[in-house]
């Protein structure tokens, strides 16, 4: 273990050098079988099997230790800046690679059952995040669809979604977009043959998501977490409109309340070693969604909580945002 702690012990490299520039500059029921469950691993999940000892990469040595670091001078020349920017989607915001300590350690989680260990993550791919939840409008305008998730108010989470849904909404907005559909699906078999890798739309792994919802934090909340979060106690137990809170330090809202999201990992114990780029185990019954909701209280609204129900479940507190892997 304290060879690949130190092996993850990374300095801010050029290429991260730029995208910190960038994120500081952009604005912007039926129950499956066990066959359904059975997933087409990604690439990265098949290396990175979770408990495994992971060598981090040598191109990772572009990755950047957090909290970001903002350098004097840019090591890429403008042409460059500018073609990443160029690359982004509207309303995304860039997140730089990057390593962080995902999860609870013991004193954090207390007494009982910890299925979030803390352990070491380091993210090697530069990605970008929705800087909001799929509001009820923009999921009306994508899929065909009329029902019960689409509430009159137009710019809150679209929720009473699950996680099929969610997985079906990223690949039509790449279709829309002329991108590759990362995910394979068939009925209640979903495949992401291409991983990381695919440059289309998809849902964050488990850990894209806290080391984006975190923005350099090692806490596991704000202590004003009011001013950032839609929960129980502050939401009258009903979603608001997205933006109604503050941005962490990545620009992104709304990660810790108002809905929870849907991320792409099934259940399970994360691996106590350290990992990069953990895509969470090949199977199981349920899928994790993170972050607090509207419904539960202000001690779920941390970057740590996790929860999860099946892959067709539809509840009002769950959405979902979509992201991206940036080509290099």
């Amino acid at each position: 273990m304290g060879r690949e702690l130190a092996r993850l012990n990374l300095g801010l490299g050029s290429q991260a050098a730029v995208w910190a520039l960038v994120i500081g500059a952009v604005a912007v029921a039926c129950k499956p079988t066990a066959a359904d469950r059975a997933q087409a691993a990604p690439q990265e999940g098949a290396a990175l099997a979770p408990g495994a000892a992971v060598a981090v990469p040598a191109d990772s040595q572009k990755a950047a230790a957090l909290p970001l670091a903002k350098p004097e001078e840019p090591q890429r020349k403008d042409s460059e800046l500018q073609r990443i920017k160029a690359t982004l989607t509207p309303g995304f915001v860039a997140v730089a690679p990057g390593q962080f300590a995902m999860g609870l350690s013991a004193e954090q989680a207390g007494p009982g059952y910890n299925d979030a260990q803390l352990h070491q993550v380091v993210i090697t791919r530069p990605f970008e995040m929705m800087s909001t939840e799929v509001t009820v409008k923009q999921y009306g305008e994508l899929m065909s669809t009329s029902g019960d998730q689409l509430s009159p108010c137009q710019q809150c989470p679209a929720a009473m979604v699950s996680w099929y849904q969610a997985a079906t909404y990223c690949n039509d907005l790449s279709k829309r977009q002329g991108l590759a559909q990362c995910y394979r699906i068939d009925g209640f078999a979903v495949a992401w043959p291409e991983g990381l890798a695919c440059t289309g739309y998809r849902l964050p792994t488990e850990a894209e998501w806290e080391y984006a919802s975190r923005g350099g934090s090692t806490e596991q909340a704000p202590k004003n977490i009011i001013d950032y979060a839609w929960f129980d106690e502050n939401s009258e137990l009903k979603p608001h409109a997205v933006k109604g809170k503050l941005a962490n330090a990545f620009g992104l809202f709304d990660m810790l309340g108002n809905a929870g999201e849907w991320v792409w990992d099934w259940q399970g114990e994360y691996p106590s070693q350290a990992v990069a780029d953990p895509v969470g185990p090949k199977a199981g019954d349920n899928r994790v969604f993170r972050g607090g909701n509207f419904r539960y209280g202000s001690g779920e609204a941390s970057h740590a909580f996790r929860s999860a129900y099946g892959p067709p479940v539809r509840v009002e507190y769950i959405g979902f945002r979509c992201v991206r892997t940036l080509p290099q």
